[in-house]
């Protein structure tokens, strides 16, 4: 039922919020059905930009969707007021998405799960605004300098890693989910949309029952998480890293990395066996999380050895000769089936960053060398043609005077 949702965003166009949000538009919503663009049926969020009279700059307004009613309703108004308390938590860290203003309420009149209109109060809360995508580097790989991509990479992982600093594991990682935002003068990527997200310090407030599909998108997602294990928090940090391998290879390659690997054999036998024995675990009732997660390295274990993971270098891919087995061996490291086998250090991954960056610029230059060689050879056979026509040229002359 999306009338409710329809009657929020009614109340909010051409509407003033708390006597400082003005120039309201709904973004994430059809505005006139409230149905979810971009297919993204999974939101139980309405989102609006406005403009902030205080701050004279651009916001996002966040509430929870008032058609969510029912079975699950309250337990996704626990992971909403969650989002808000983890971006409490990051206030003042620069690599993280800054809150504005923390949970609030508007009144508005809605309908029940009966058909009756009753007065609720719905949540919201602000959060800056970033629009500066970084969609265009994977959409058209072939377009950007292999540099400016490992740059950009570079940034995306300090975002991340300034989440986990934080005790703070996102786990729905994707090139949608994170924004170049200017800091102090710095362009940076700032991870967005905590809806997901996970604060490993606090407890759980789900289990089992709530993951029967996997947290975030599947383009991004592990095999733990696809198989049903997205609730171990053991595994939240771990997705992270996953998401970050899958989008080094988008950067240069136009197929994703996870539909690549599913055209491998031996991932398709070790992932219908991890979902079959996972199902199976739940049919019998034993969801112990300590339980589930020793069964899992054991299976992933007997599984992995037969999964090949996709190459970086593909046909069609933009990755520089000189960095293509560096940047395999990182994107392999990052997306090992086998979790524990992921690469944690921040450091390791920055030297490795780093290091396919130099044998880039140094292809580079080499490039440029020999082209500046040619182009001096060139020069001077070109005058050596010219010295030999003047030649000739004197030559007739002193032969027509003679």
């Amino acid at each position: 039922m999306l009338e409710n949702t329809r009657t929020l965003i009614r109340a909010l166009q051409n509407a003033t919020l708390d006597e400082r949000y003005s120039n309201i538009e709904v973004v994430n919503r059809d505005p006139s059905s409230g149905s979810p663009r971009d297919g993204d049926r999974g939101s139980f969020s309405v989102i609006f930009r406005a403009f902030d009279s205080a701050t004279r700059q651009h916001v996002a307004i966040k509430f929870f969707d008032p058609s969510q009613q029912g079975f699950g309703a309250n337990y996704r108004m626990t992971l909403f007021s969650r989002e808000v308390d983890i971006l409490q938590r990051l206030r003042g860290k620069r690599r993280c998405l800054q809150l504005v203003q923390p949970l609030s309420e508007m009144a508005i009149s809605v309908h029940d799960s009966q058909e009756n209109v009753v007065k609720v109060a719905c949540g919201y809360f602000v959060m800056e605004w970033l629009d500066g995508s970084i969609e265009a580097y994977f959409v058209n790989h072939q377009a950007y300098d292999a540099l400016v991509k490992l740059a950009l990479f570079r940034s995306m992982v300090l975002g991340v890693f300034a989440l986990h600093r934080e005790d703070i594991a996102h786990r729905d990682l994707k090139y949608d989910n994170l924004m170049q935002a200017r800091r102090q003068d710095d362009e940076l990527v700032v991870p967005i949309d905590l809806g997901t997200a996970i604060d490993l310090t606090s407890e759980p407030i789900g289990g089992a029952q709530d993951y029967a599909q996997p947290v975030g998108a599947r383009l991004f997602a592990p095999i733990e998480a696809q198989c049903g294990l997205a609730h171990l928090r053991e595994l939240s940090v771990y997705a992270d890293i996953y998401a970050l391998g899958c989008m080094l290879h988008d950067l240069f390659n136009t197929d994703f990395y996870f539909v690549r690997l599913l055209e491998d054999p031996g991932f398709q036998r070790c992932f219908a066996a991890c979902n079959r024995r996972v199902a199976q675990l739940r049919s019998d009732g034993d969801v112990d999380e300590g339980r589930l997660l020793n069964h899992w390295n054991e299976l992933i274990q007997l599984t992995g050895n037969q999964v090949t993971l996709p190459s970086i270098a593909t046909e069609g891919t933009s990755v520089p000769n000189a960095a293509r087995d560096q940047l395999d061996r990182l994107t392999h490291r990052l997306t090992s089936v086998r979790y524990l086998n992921r690469l944690r250090d921040l450091n390791a991954i920055l030297r490795m960053v780093a290091s396919a960056s130099r044998a880039i610029a140094n292809q580079l230059a080499d490039q440029r060398h020999r082209a500046v060689r040619l182009a001096h050879r060139q020069r001077r056979e070109q005058r050596r043609i010219e010295n030999l026509a003047r030649l000739e040229h004197v030559q007739q002359e002193a032969l027509s005077d003679a």
